[in-house]
C-alpha cells in the first residue's frame, strides 16, 4: 500500500514491489505444491497507479495469481471514482493496469454493476465474496 493508509501500513513504491517478487521469488523457489503465492494490490484507494502496474507486472512475469477487493462499498466506489475519474468502475482500473485477468480473485464484490459483471464475464475470474455468495452464507 502506498497511499491512503495509516503511516504504519506504507510503504515507498519501489520498495513494496521489490518485497513483493522477492516473496514470489521465495514461493515458487520452495516447488511444493501447497505453497503458491498471490498477488495481492490491497485494493484501488490504497494502491497507485504505479504500485497496481507493477504488482500486475510481478504477476505476468511469474504467472502467479491476483486477489484483492474491487467495489467493495458504496463509499469505496465513489472514492474510487474520485481517484480515478477517468474510469467507470473499479473493474475498469484495474484493466487499465493489467490486474484483471483471467487469474483474479475478486473478493468483496458487493457493489457489482453492468460495467464491471461485463468486464469480469468473459475472464471466468473469482468473486469468492460476492453477493452470491453472501447471500448464500445467510
Amino acid at each position: 500500500m502506498d497511499r491512503e493508509s495509516p503511516e504504519s501500513y506504507m510503504e515507498p513504491t519501489a520498495q513494496g514491489l521489490a518485497e513483493a517478487e522477492e516473496f514470489v521469488k521465495y514461493a515458487l523457489g520452495k516447488k511444493c505444491s501447497r505453497i503458491y503465492p498471490c498477488i495481492t494490490p490491497r485494493f484501488i484507494p490504497t494502491c497507485t497507479v504505479e504500485s497496481m502496474k507493477g504488482l500486475a507486472a510481478l504477476a505476468k512475469k511469474y504467472g502467479v495469481h491476483i486477489q484483492s477487493h474491487i467495489s467493495e462499498c458504496c463509499g469505496e466506489v465513489s472514492f474510487v471514482r474520485h481517484l480515478h475519474p477517468e474510469h467507470k468502475t473499479d473493474a475498469h482500473v484495474f484493466d487499465e493496469v493489467g490486474l484483471l485477468t483471467n487469474k483474479v480473485s475478486c473478493g468483496s464484490v458487493e457493489s457489482v454493476i453492468t460495467p464491471v459483471t461485463t468486464l469480469l464475464q468473459p475472464l471466468l475470474c473469482s468473486e469468492p465474496d460476492g453477493p452470491r455468495h453472501s447471500a448464500d452464507r445467510r
